[in-house]
């Protein structure tokens, strides 16, 4: 029989603020242990700490660009294992119907 015990721990916190009922502003920091390698393919532990903006363009459309960086202590994990840090830009658009 095969057996495979490999735990991974995170927390994450939302802080935000919003100036008014179109505009809603995000920090979110995160830590993150994949002790084992099993979830991320790289045994470390990871920080990110992000900025985001949600913002409403009508009551059907809503954007949502990002950026977060990301550090991970242990063992390089980025740009194909040679980078221990990463910055990330990232948008969405959320079509409500």
């Amino acid at each position: 029989m095969l057996r495979c015990n490999a735990s991974a721990y995170g927390a994450l916190a939302y802080i935000n603020y919003s100036p008014d009922p179109l505009n809603n502003f995000s920090f979110r920091p995160e830590i993150y242990e994949d002790a084992e390698g099993q979830r991320t393919g790289t045994k470390a532990t990871y920080y990110e700490f992000s900025l985001g903006w949600q913002h409403w363009l009508s009551p059907q459309v809503v954007i949502r660009p990002e950026i977060s960086y990301w550090y991970s202590d242990g063992a390089p994990a980025f740009n194909g294992g040679t980078k221990n840090d990463t910055f990330m830009f990232a948008m969405d658009a959320i079509i409500h119907f």
